[in-house]
């Protein structure tokens, strides 16, 4: 029995079909086909016999009229489309409704659903108003102690402090990574030893990302309640005991709401186009047939395009060289940690096809695989192929072949697939699968293992990617900033920035007389750093800066000041990022040193002002606001003023990092390092931007001897940026161990390697690696 949540509507599946008949009309007008049409009614029909019309209408009520991305498999619903809740079409893109939801399926629809990720507390806190915190509740996590946590505790009861707990982790990390000496202190060993007895213990309960139940009958008489630790409106959120297995277990339908970020940058930057005259239709919106964003797509620019930004995934499509939807929707997919064996023959077989025009038959090992995976070329690349090569190669039902699929993406999944793999094994000798075959074809299964998506989740998330896409290519400005303003993605701050140096965008620091709260364009092609990013200024100070402005910004420091009930440790922040430039525009930077050390020396601030009374000041008190004349001071060298700026904010806006070193004007920059440059050897100095470690499987032995057992080494891939660009490289486990110690600091980087090229995208594999000292 299922506890699905209470439907408002007396006929739910008849509102449901109301609801999904306008959603067709709207989405493909009157030339919707016969076919759409039967399509649409066979759904509904299915629904309604499974009596999941409530369900989805209580998800539908609860996202509307706000910005969302189905992932899973509810995007194969026409149903789910039509209702707004998925942007992709399913008749299109061939999505079978039958892996949402089937007759057969005895567990309910798993509709999970991204909001933007600042707007799920209110879609929370809408369900907690609408159907009563008696009925809502977020579902539980089980944490168990992991292996730095069990350190950490151990530590703690050893009465060590969390500097030198942090100091003494950094440490085993390098050593574990690099094979250095710890040189562990008593006590230590005995520590250690603890933490290894008390790791993955029970610590405490956490919280779903996103999971909530929603009930007919009160939680409380279904499962123990507790309130959370997190908060809606200063009021705790309602909690159930439980985990999501055991959720399921009991019956309750969890529907995930989840935050998304790119969906913010998407809203802000269509926002701040309206509000600058440029309007974008989004039904009428195509993104993934402009030829500007799928030339950038192609070539793999698309740092900060939610889930096609990381290296991995830039590289792939670069190397396959298409901005089509269809490719992105497989390689969404494909690029999975496991899967790097495959990748390779995937793009190998691509750029065949391209060649030749024609499938070569040897990549299908089974003939009932030609026309089932023929979009990758014989490689499995969703949950639907591992379901269907199992239905075809091993004869197993719908329910055999579901068991494998929601086996893939546990934390557990490598033993869950090697309990499972004697059935597929006997099942393809029963159909006279030759056994070569059958462990080629495992072994692709078993690649999924941990980590795979369905071809609707993957559709979902090539949508979203192509919108960010589109922006990016179109209005770099506007889609940089407000990328930094929601927090970036894979990479940090200055990295987007610095892509948007790259791309002829204007960066201009923080200022208290022009900033807002977060990072925003400021006019098409430039980017002004907001408050939000000054450390050590405090949230409800930058939030006063923005509001007293208007009608007349401070003309000086002590107005400022008082303005804004700003602390002396508040102006110390402001001034540390360059903020109070502009403010004092006529000081030098000595004198503005002085200034604000002589505002620290003023009895009053804003100590005394943090509650929420008026802000408004009578304006000829504002007008009589001077400051004390500073006296004549030595010149601050540029270079020590960046240096204070970057060791402050992370980043600088005048220039690139790299301008604080004494580097060699004439040398090699990244970019540089074209195809032609293959099999030569380069030295290079940049610095690490992100990094990917992963282990790899070696043997050891010399030819002709016993093979020795697999040896698991640490290995790295590696971005590394300097004033021209991006390369990525690859560090081997040898040079990993002997120079990764080096990306431990944020120094640059000298680094040497040989120059690969793979299908005209460039790599170094890295030799020799040095930090640079300051």
């Amino acid at each position: 029995m299922w506890h699905l949540p209470p439907s408002p509507w007396p006929e739910a599946d008849r509102e449901l079909a109301r609801l999904a008949r306008e959603g067709l009309r709207a989405r493909y007008g009157a030339t919707a086909s016969a076919a759409v049409h039967a399509r649409l009614e066979h759904e509904l029909t299915v629904i309604a016999a499974k009596h999941f019309a409530g369900y989805l209408l209580t998800v539908h009520d609860l996202a509307m009229g706000r910005r969302t991305c189905g992932r899973g498999s509810g995007a194969s619903s026409l149903v789910v489309y039509c209702l707004g809740l998925t942007n992709v079409d399913p008749i299109r893109y061939q999505l079978l409704f039958e892996r949402f939801l089937a007759p057969e399926r005895m567990d309910p629809p798993d509709l999970d659903i991204d909001f933007p990720w600042d707007e799920r507390d209110g879609v929370i806190a809408a369900a907690l108003a609408r159907y009563g915190r008696a009925h809502v509740a977020m579902v539980a996590t089980h944490q168990t102690l992991s292996r730095w946590a069990a350190l950490r505790d151990a530590a703690r009861a050893f009465g060590i402090d969390d500097a030198a707990i942090t100091a003494i982790r950094q440490q085993l990390v390098e050593s574990a990574r690099y094979g250095t000496q710890a040189g562990l202190p008593t006590p230590w060993p005995a520590i250690i030893s603890a933490a290894r007895v008390i790791a993955g213990s029970p610590r405490h309960l956490g919280l779903h990302c996103g999971g909530i139940i929603i009930t007919a009958p009160e939680l409380r008489t279904l499962v123990p309640v507790h309130g959370a630790a997190k908060t809606i409106a200063g009021t705790p959120v309602p909690a159930i005991a439980w985990e999501k297995d055991g959720a399921e277990e009991l019956g309750l339908v969890k529907i995930d709401l989840l935050g998304n970020r790119s969906l913010a940058v998407i809203r802000d930057c269509l926002a701040d186009l309206a509000e600058d005259g440029v309007e974008i239709h989004e039904r009428r919106w195509r993104p993934a047939e402009d030829p500007r964003t799928r030339a950038l797509v192609a070539s793999g620019g698309t740092m900060g395009c939610f889930y096609i930004e990381s290296p991995a995934m830039r590289q792939l499509q670069a190397k396959v060289g298409s901005g089509d939807f269809d490719r992105l929707v497989v390689h969404s997919s494909i690029i999975r940690p496991a899967a790097n064996r495959w990748i390779g023959e995937y793009v190998r077989r691509h750029h065949q096809v391209a060649r030749t025009g024609s499938h070569d038959p040897a990549w299908y090992p089974h003939p009932a695989l030609q026309g089932l995976l023929s979009e990758s070329y014989g490689v499995l690349s969703y949950q639907e192929d591992v379901m269907l090569v199992c239905q075809r190669l091993a004869g197993f039902g719908s329910r055999e072949a579901n068991t494998i699929r929601k086996a893939l993406g546990r934390w557990d999944a490598p033993e869950r697939l090697r309990a499972l793999a004697p059935a597929f094994f006997a099942g393809c000798a029963a159909n006279a699968v030759a056994r070569p075959v059958a462990d080629t074809v495992w072994d692709m299964i078993s690649s999924f293992a941990g980590y795979s998506f369905c071809k609707a989740h993957s559709a979902s998330y090539a949508m979203v990617s192509f919108q960010c896409a589109f922006l990016k290519a179109h209005y770099p400005a506007y889609f940089l900033a407000r990328v930094v303003a929601n927090q970036g993605g894979f990479y940090d701050t200055s990295a987007y920035l610095e892509e948007a140096r790259r791309l002829g965008v204007e960066l201009r620091g923080p200022c208290v007389l022009s900033s807002a709260l977060a990072t925003r364009r400021e006019g098409a092609g430039a980017i002004r750093i907001g408050l939000q990013l000054v450390p050590g200024l405090r949230a409800e100070v930058a939030a006063r800066i923005v509001a007293t402005r208007t009608p007349r910004p401070p003309g000086a420091l002590s107005e400022l000041r008082r303005r804004c009930r700003a602390q002396h440790s508040d102006l110390l922040a402001l001034h540390a990022a360059g903020a109070l430039d502009a403010l004092l525009a006529a000081a030098s930077p000595a004198q503005r040193c002085w200034l604000v050390a002589a505002a620290g020396q003023e009895g009053g601030g804003g100590a005394a002002h943090d509650g929420q009374q008026t802000i408004a000041l009578a304006a000829e008190e504002d007008a009589e606001a001077r400051d004390p004349p500073p006296p004549a001071l030595p010149p601050i060298a540029a270079r020590t003023l960046l240096r204070q700026r970057y060791a402050t904010l992370g980043f600088l806006t005048a220039a690139h990092p790299l301008t604080l070193h004494d580097l060699p004007p004439r040398r090699l920059r990244c970019a540089d390092i074209g195809a032609e440059l293959g099999g030569r050897q380069v030295t290079l100095i940049a610095l690490a931007i992100t990094r990917k470690q992963v282990v790899a499987h070696s043997r050891g032995g010399a030819a002709g001897e016993e093979a020795a057992p697999p040896r698991e080494e640490a290995m790295a891939f590696v971005t590394l940026e300097d004033e021209s660009g991006l390369v990525e490289t690859v560090w081997f486990p040898a040079v990993y161990r002997r120079c990764g110690v080096c990306l431990e600091r944020s120094a640059p980087i000298r680094f040497s390697g040989r120059v690969l090229v793979e299908f005209g995208v460039v790599t170094v594999s890295v030799e020799r690696a040095e930090a640079l000292s300051e």
